[in-house]
């Protein structure tokens, strides 16, 4: 009798899965200045007009006085949102700061979901220095939603408080765009904090539809008037404050992107920003504050201004480590870089070197680079790998460019190409093979429903395939430094060349022995015993062992061709029984065997009768096909 496999076993056959990180060469290809005086960028990536930039521009004779323009991808069509006559009429207008400037802030933009603009707007009357009412501060600043073209609607979405020590800064959406989220100023402490003072917590809005904003109110320990209070939960922190703002979620495929937030936070002596994530999934603001877990280095990194791309390939933010002679780090003297790394984390790459003597890209007038607020362009297949960022050095420019970043892969190597169960140097046609090396892939992933084409099993994933005697075979895992594969139909027997392919660059071949027959078990964990049921599908162990006398199923790969034959590549659609006789014993002891088949790709059930008399304990399993026997040393448990 054939039975399944059941989807809870599925996870048994991991074949020691690796999430090691791959790694990254990236350079800046052309750079193209879009604007001058100009930060903040912010790159729409749906619901898009004529200009998909929208960013902050200096009002000229101001002071130092920012208002939201936007411009096409080349930096044409500039134009000034919140200068249009329905802007002028419904925003605040000429009250703002002692200082004479003509306008309120405006700054830090953001595309919302829907296509309109989410930005900080300065409160009128509030008293601050020209220093304290840039957009950067986040100081006396509301959130204020508006249309793209800021001629229909502008909507105040919420308020920060009154008075000059309140305000929201660095406002960001989630990857599904059901989140709003940021720092929300609470006070001026002057505790050791590293900006102006500014003590901040973390506010959260629930984004449905225009007025979009919905403030999820935490209550209990840790909470002030709904926002997380995260600066006792710091890893690291030696301050009684933080500084908090936005940064980005990681896609689904990393972590659930309504549950897991990135921020840049700050509040130690260092004053030097690290990035954490926060799990929000849980209700509870302790519990939530608890899951806060640094991501980026600490000490004295400056790291912020982090945004994954829209394919989820890459991360992008801003990173002091990649100044060779590291200033010390303050907000008046930091040189800061463009960095990319994994989703998953690790394999930092340096894409700029503005503040590293002697590369090409080298720019010291009197004061260091800095790299600041960042966007991906569109997953369209123009602006793929493109970044829209604002640079400066305080002193000789403070503009906008575009960044046509070139990715070069390392070639995969491969470090040894085995058996998927026994983890042998050997293997047959239709069996899983495990591959080990380095640069193998891009990312992480096993095969989805999407990678199928019918009943046919896919032979790339991700730009990742693999060749064995120069056949393709079917990819069900890949990652950087491990692939799975089901071995393809093929008659030639000996030594066999495998290969990698990962994007337009292949491995070395490497010569591989294999076999008609390499029958083998999975193995429970990389433990001694094998991957056995029971027949109500639960595993077999030491605290669940299998009974004498007791039909149980051994679960295994490279048992040979079946009757009729079933073309490795396709999902089995129904069970197939092996070609050729397998024997088993347990123990020693000739056991019954009930049935022998194909249930999936790659996969063997082997239903056996637990010999009588075996006493209790582990015992050794041994099957055989066409004279060749599975693996040494593996067991499973009987009482």
């Amino acid at each position: 009798m054939s039975r399944l496999i059941p989807t809870q076993l599925i996870g048994a056959f991991c074949f020691l899965a690796s999430s090691a990180a791959a790694q990254i060469s990236v350079h800046p290809g052309a750079i193209t200045q879009l604007a001058t005086n100009a930060q903040h960028p912010a790159w729409c990536k749906a619901n898009c007009g004529p200009n998909p930039i929208v960013y902050q521009q200096i009002v000229p004779g101001s002071g130092g006085v920012y208002q939201i323009w936007s411009m096409n991808a080349t930096g044409g069509n500039q134009t000034c949102l919140s200068c249009t006559p329905y802007a002028q009429a419904n925003l605040p207008g000429a009250t703002c700061g002692p200082f004479g400037n003509t306008r309120c802030q405006q700054g830090n933009p953001e595309w919302a979901p829907n296509g309109d603009i989410v930005f900080q707007q300065e409160r009128s009357g509030c008293v601050l220095t020209s220093e304290e009412a840039t957009p950067g501060t986040g100081l006396c600043a509301d959130l204020v939603e508006c249309d793209r073209n800021f001629t229909t609607s502008c909507t105040t979405i919420a308020v920060s408080g009154t008075g000059s020590a309140s305000g929201f800064l660095q406002y960001r959406f989630s990857a599904d765009g059901t989140k709003l989220f940021g720092g929300h100023v609470t006070a001026q402490s002057g505790d050791c904090t590293a900006i102006f003072g500014e003590a901040l917590a973390i506010r959260i809005f629930n984004w449905s539809s225009q007025p979009a904003a919905t403030q999820i109110v935490y209550t209990g320990t840790a909470t002030l008037n709904g926002d997380l209070l995260p600066a006792a939960y710091m890893p690291g922190n030696t301050c009684p404050s933080a500084f908090v703002e936005g940064a980005t979620t990681y896609p689904t495929s990393v972590e659930p992107s309504t549950r897991t937030l990135f921020f840049s936070l700050t509040g130690d002596t260092t004053q030097a920003f690290r990035q954490y994530s926060l799990d929000i999934s849980s209700g509870v603001a302790s519990t939530i504050l608890s899951t806060l877990t640094v991501v980026s280095p600490g000490g004295v990194e400056w790291s912020e201004m982090g945004k994954i791309n829209p394919q989820g390939t890459y991360y992008a933010f801003v990173s002091s480590t990649c100044t060779p002679d590291l200033p010390p780090v303050t907000i008046a003297n930091v040189a800061l870089d463009l960095a990319i790394e994994n989703p998953g984390g690790g394999s930092k790459a340096c894409a700029t070197t503005y503040n590293t003597p002697g590369s090409s890209m080298y720019y010291f007038h009197g004061s260091d680079v800095q790299f600041e607020y960042l966007d991906w362009g569109p997953a369209d297949g123009v602006h793929n790998n493109q970044i829209v960022a604002n640079v400066s050095d305080d002193l000789t420019f403070n503009n906008i460019y575009l960044y046509n970043l070139v990715f070069s892969q390392p070639a995969p190597a491969l470090s040894s190409v085995l058996n998927g169960g026994s983890f042998t140097p050997v293997f047959a046609s239709g069996e899983w093979v495990t591959i080990f090396g380095e640069n193998l892939a891009p990312d992480s992933r096993q095969w989805a429903v999407s990678d199928f084409l019918g009943n046919q099993l896919p032979t790339s994933l991700d730009g990742v395939s693999v060749s064995i005697d120069g056949i393709p075979a079917y990819v069900g895992y890949i990652s950087p430094s491990q692939i799975n594969v089901l071995a393809p139909d093929d008659p030639a027997s000996g030594m066999v060349n495998v290969q990698v392919t990962s994007g337009s660059v292949s491995s070395q071949s490497v010569l591989v022995n294999k076999q008609e027959f390499v029958p083998a078990f999975f193995m429970a964990n990389g433990s001694k015993y094998i991957v056995a049921t029971h027949g109500d599908n639960t595993l077999i162990g030491s605290a669940n062992p299998a009974q004498p006398g007791e039909e149980i199923v051994l679960w295994g790969t490279g048992f040979g061709a079946t009757n009729p034959p079933a073309p490795s590549g396709q999902l089995i659609i129904a069970p197939v029984n092996l070609a050729n006789t397998v024997t088993v014993t347990v123990g020693g002891v000739a056991a019954l065997v009930d049935f022998a088949g194909l249930v999936a790709p790659g996969l063997d059930q082997i239903n056996v009768v637990v010999p009588a008399g075996l006493p209790a304990g582990d015992q050794l399993v041994v099957a055989s096909v066409g004279e060749v026997q599975t693996q040494a040393n593996a067991y499973f448990t009987v009482q």
